[in-house]
């Protein structure tokens, strides 16, 4: 009985094989054999057939793949043109802020800086006594996110007020190998105390930093490693409470919306970016926090719901079975996630031809060559400044999505995803080039 359904699941593999080029085969064979997770699938988006097609079926993790799901959604179901918006009023010497869920709020990367905003605070509002938030705090922690990310910038929460991106810089003066560097200043500076663990490792070693937190807490460790430099490295952590770090920089106390002033005249009105600027930054710098910030926007602040309302898309929508497809956050950090290459495709067909505001998607998108990790991967390939591809990675875990638009007018949609792969991050590269090259052309 064994022996047949060995021979059963060896036919299986060795039919879904046969019909895939030799090099797409070796790289199938090569991670299957080393028990990783391998799926993909190419389908030309026009005709609605596919082209190579792989464990298509089987969820596994998206990483920030995931975010071509939750910002085309975004743009689809609430503009290309939606703007959160951020009423900042005046009652008595209190400062009333009626937040919107706005990642871009105090971001240097936009117009509303943090330097702006606080002086025109300043200048508006004058001395503040009491910073008041018309909201119940800050949010939940998705599921799973993991206690080495919380205190990272990647680990970013969003909020209903979100301010500086959520993060801030440490800086640090690793001269001495083998010591523990010292920390020369933050920016901004902050009110968080920080016990210092790391160590100066080898001037080639990377950035293995990593800060840990209680949740919500002003208590930071620093454990890992930085390489030997002469000049300052910088690392990035998470604000956990956005709220509390404002009030701190105006030096005034905080209140929730249990108490928030029932009188007040609006002073200033922030409006974000547009969202297709926002979704466009999302993707090519992979930001979680805004991801998270736009599946809040999709549903008025109730996360849970905006979950459901995805899934219950897939299911009811674009016909893909509950099986496939389950989300824990809209970023892809939690590795609870689980999608299938076959959802991901379905998803960027019904972009492509059912979403009137795809164009202005489509061109937020990386472009192979040019933007975030997919700038050194395809560099010297054909799909240099030709194909639009959103990247994932988790340790143990790449995955890539995305369009190739040929020039005889052919539209292809893909996907390839691994997952539980041992071999060295840029090994895997190396490997998942050459199988693209081989799938788009």
């Amino acid at each position: 009985m064994l022996k047949a359904i060995c021979f059963v699941f060896l036919l299986v593999f060795y039919n879904s094989l046969i019909s895939q080029p030799y090099v797409l085969n070796q790289f199938i064979s090569k991670y299957e054999n080393r028990r990783a997770k391998v799926g993909l699938i190419v389908i030309d988006i026009d005709k609605d057939s596919i082209i190579h097609s792989y464990n298509s079926h089987t969820p596994l993790l998206p990483a920030s793949t995931l975010k071509l799901i939750t910002t085309g959604l975004g743009i689809h179901f609430l503009g290309k043109d939606y703007q959160f918006i951020t009423d900042f009023a005046k009652a008595g010497n209190n400062l009333c802020i009626n937040p919107s869920y706005d990642p871009t709020l105090g971001s240097n990367d936009f117009g509303n800086s943090a330097d702006k905003i606080l002086k025109e605070i300043q200048t508006k509002f004058g001395k503040v006594n009491q910073l008041y938030f018309n909201c119940s705090g800050i949010s939940c922690t998705p599921e799973f996110w993991g206690e080495q990310n919380l205190g990272n910038y990647y680990g970013a929460r969003a909020h209903p007020f979100n301010w500086r991106n959520n993060e801030y810089s440490i800086v640090f003066y690793p001269y001495q190998l083998g010591k523990t560097p010292k920390i020369l200043n933050t920016s901004p500076t902050t009110y968080y105390t920080f016990d210092n663990q790391l160590i100066t490792s080898t001037s080639n070693s990377g950035d293995r930093a990593y800060i840990y937190e209680s949740l919500y807490d002003t208590f930071k460790v620093i454990k890992g490693t930085i390489p030997e430099s002469k000049v300052a490295f910088i690392i990035r952590g998470s604000i956990s409470n956005p709220m509390s770090f404002l009030a701190n920089e105006l030096n005034a106390s905080i209140d929730y919306s249990f108490n928030f002033p029932r009188k007040y005249d609006t002073i200033i009105t922030y409006k974000s970016p547009s969202l297709t600027e926002i979704s466009a930054y999302t993707n090519r710098h992979s930001n979680n926090m805004y991801a998270e910030s736009i599946l809040y926007a999709l549903t008025n602040g109730d996360r849970t719901h905006g979950l459901n309302y995805i899934e219950d898309f897939f299911n009811l929508y674009l016909k893909i079975p509950r099986k496939e497809f389950h989300l824990e956050d809209g970023c892809g950090l939690s590795r609870l996630n689980a999608v299938s290459p076959n959802a991901l495709v379905s998803f960027l067909k019904f972009m492509a031809l059912d979403s009137k505001n795809f164009k202005f998607w489509y061109e937020g998108l990386p472009v192979a060559g040019e933007h975030g990790s997919v700038k050194w991967l395809l560099r010297n390939s054909y799909l240099n400044g030709n194909a639009r591809i959103k990247s994932g990675h988790l340790d143990g875990v790449r995955t890539y999505a995305g369009y190739y638009f040929k020039s005889n007018g052919q539209r292809l949609a893909f996907a390839i995803m691994v997952n539980d792969f041992e071999v060295s991050n840029s090994q895997m590269s190396l490997d998942i080039k050459k199988a693209l090259e081989v799938m788009l052309k």
